[in-house]
């Protein structure tokens, strides 16, 4: 046997030795439990538990050390390699020790595959190593290593920067929370709660951590989980979840996970989801490459008998699957961190994939193609109350609540400087409306439909006086005071100012567009009449909106929903892609496959650019990697070339593609963000 494959076999044994006991050593080390005190944890300042919420961000997928250490040994054999017949003769076993130390992962992928009984591409890879070192050719076999720890050194740098992007946006958000503290209410960064804090939640709030009830009840809307529309009742010491939606009601939750971790958790689930994606193309490719792995083994075989050994190492460097599965994940990485740079966070990098299959997209209406908060017109009042009146009236109704109409009420308001009572018994009724008990009277604010069911006195003449209102293309939020509606707020719509820009350039792609709304039915036809959009869906509830999915995937239609996030997450989840808003809801609660972190549409032309180009770059990066393999094949079973211009042609072609991705998909800069300021008020 050659000393250099004798030097390579002991190398590759003594390592399987170091990292068996490794990982016996691992399975026996105790779990190391926290012995900070929660006295200590609950005193945490601000910047203190940010910073700590960081520093584990950071160490999510971290770069690996591994592979650089492995590329480093491969370029010191390939110098031993070069120079070894004229300064360092008889280092063979040295120079044997470092390839066969850096050629470890896929030495051990050919161990395993043997013990499967399948010849895979790591069979061929493994070979062609083996091969090379007995045969001497030293340079060609470190060289290779070289190439291939390069590889994997981009994609684990590149992991990292999309670790790093997505640690930014997450650090962006600011969502908070209700925390009592020494008596006092005050609001929060999410990051900041931790365990055994006592977070405040009222009708109309999502529920921001996982605890237990402390004290109070509530109906609570489990949708998120469950993905059906199901309210169940909560007490004290019942357990809640977060992101599911307080319906009515009012709770203290006890923490059991801290808010910092609740984040990480999501963001562990995203990078699983992307990081680890392999796009359709891949997976064909690695298919083909291991399905061609026996022959292309015995046409090794065929030539080594033939031609020898030499050429029959060069057929082996045809091989082409360690080259797909270094560009295709190089590709869609470098992508996925171009739409997060770009800020759009792509929480499930299959979506990515799918967006260009799609060919019908739904809208939400509210918030999504019009502004998030639209604006209060004219106040109709039916009886004795002036428009101030009933602007209170509905501001008590809707205090606190997170809606759209809710919001506009609330800054309809605030022009007369007056203080609101706060309530904790409030009733609210997704899609319909909401109801609150105060001065010894019920208060309801909402739709027609929520007032008729209630049972709320309605004359006819209303609908006339309202007339005017639906054709301006405007809705309405009816206000009702015990068993009569007392009056209509007119709630005026702004269309976002992408938005026309952007049904264009959807038509132009072949694009089917439709919206679906809980509003009336003539503002919405009007909405849809201005935008040019022919199809329309008005008085939707939001349970309902998933059935208007499933009709179109009936009719073999990819469906793309874009909604708010939280009245949408059943339609959500039943499209083939989701695309959120942030805003509207938490990126730690958001079900949507997408979010676009701007809080407007303007991004979905890029996020589909860059859907395109990945599709592009993968299919002609295939092209790149076939190409090479064929030549490699051809020239050395029939012009006898010899393995240092084999793999002269392979890498040629390989920084030809590597330039070519890294060109596509290069991304911009992330811009800046201030910091959100933190509220506070005093229990009453």
């Amino acid at each position: 046997m050659p000393i250099g494959l004798t030097a390579m076999l002991g190398t590759y044994a003594m390592l399987r030795v170091i990292d068996h006991r490794k990982k016996l050593r691992q399975k026996q080390l105790p779990h190391k439990v926290s012995k900070t005190p929660i006295s200590t944890k609950k005193n945490l300042k601000s910047k203190q538990a940010t910073k700590t919420l960081l520093t584990r961000l950071r160490n999510i997928d971290p770069v690996n050390r591994r592979t650089e250490d492995d590329l480093k040994l491969a370029l010191i054999s390939v110098g031993i390699a070069a120079s070894q017949p004229i300064i360092f003769p008889g280092w063979s076993v040295i120079n044997a020790f470092l390839i066969s130390y850096s050629a470890y992962p896929y030495i051990r992928g050919f161990e395993k595959s043997i013990a499967k009984k399948h010849i895979s591409n790591d069979v061929l890879g493994a070979s062609w190593v083996i091969l090379a070192v007995s045969g001497q050719q030293y340079f060609a076999a470190a060289l290779g290593n070289v190439i291939y720890h390069i590889g994997s050194s981009f994609i684990a740098k590149t992991r990292e920067n999309s670790r790093k992007s997505m640690v930014h946006i997450f650090n962006r958000e600011n969502r908070n929370a209700w925390v009592i503290r020494e008596g006092v209410e005050i609001e929060v960064p999410l990051v900041n709660v931790v365990a055994e804090d006592i977070v405040v939640v009222r009708s109309g709030e999502m529920i921001p951590v996982d605890g237990k009830v402390v004290d109070g009840s509530a109906r609570i809307d489990e949708h998120v989980l469950t993905g059906e529309s199901q309210v169940v009742e909560k007490a004290v010491d019942d357990p809640v979840f977060a992101s599911t939606l307080l319906v009515s009601g009012y709770i203290q939750i006890l923490v059991e996970k801290a808010g910092s971790e609740t984040v990480v958790a999501k963001i562990e689930t995203t990078l699983k989801q992307t990081a680890d994606f392999k796009s359709q193309l891949q997976m064909k490719g690695e298919e083909w490459a291991d399905k061609s792995a026996p022959y292309l083994l015995g046409a090794a075989g065929l030539t080594a008998i033939t031609l020898g050994p030499i050429p029959a190492v060069a057929v082996l460097a045809a091989q082409f699957g360690y080259q797909i599965r270094m560009i295709a994940p190089l590709s869609t990485l470098r992508h996925l961190s171009k739409a997060t740079h770009a800020s759009i966070l792509i929480k499930d990098g299959r979506s990515l994939e799918t967006l260009n299959s799609v060919d019908t997209i739904l809208f939400d209406k509210t918030g999504t193609l019009t502004e998030e908060q639209p604006q209060v017109g004219q106040v109709i009042t039916w009886g004795n109350y002036t428009a101030e009146q009933v602007l209170r009236l509905a501001a008590i109704a809707e205090f606190k609540l997170k809606h759209p109409v809710a919001l506009a009420i609330l800054q309809a308001y605030e022009q007369y400087n007056q203080e609101l009572p706060e309530i904790d018994a409030t009733h609210y009724e997704m899609g319909f409306g909401t109801r609150v008990d105060w001065n010894g009277q019920t208060i309801r604010v909402g739709s027609l439909r929520f007032m008729q069911n209630q049972m709320l006195f309605w004359d006819e003449q209303y609908s006339a006086d309202l007339e005017a209102i639906y054709e301006r293309g405007h809705s309405v939020a009816l206000v009702g005071v015990d068993n009569a509606v007392i009056a209509a707020i007119e709630i005026k719509p702004t269309i976002r100012p992408e938005i026309p820009e952007l049904i264009a350039n959807l038509k132009k792609r072949g694009k089917h567009l439709a919206i679906i709304s809980g509003d009336q039915e003539r503002p919405t036809q009007n909405l849809a009449k201005h935008l040019g959009i022919k199809q329309y869906f008005a008085e939707v509830l939001p349970q309902d909106k998933a059935s208007i999915v499933e009709q179109f995937k009936q009719q073999d239609r990819k469906v793309c929903f874009v909604g708010d996030g939280i009245n949408d997450t059943i339609a959500m989840k039943t499209a083939d892609v989701s695309i959120s808003l942030q805003g509207a809801s938490s990126i730690a609660t958001d079900t949507a496959d997408i979010l676009l972190m701007s809080g407007d549409l303007q991004p979905l032309k890029d996020l589909l650019d860059i859907a395109d180009n990945l599709q592009n770059t993968l299919q002609r990066s295939a092209w790149l990697v076939a190409t090479p393999s064929a030549l490699v094949l051809t020239s050395s079973i029939f012009l006898h070339t010899g393995l240092l211009l084999a793999m002269l042609i392979k890498n040629t072609f390989l920084g030809a593609n590597l330039l070519y991705v890294l060109k596509k998909s290069k991304p911009a800069s992330i811009p800046a963000k201030p910091p959100q300021e933190i509220a506070q008020r005093v229990i009453k």
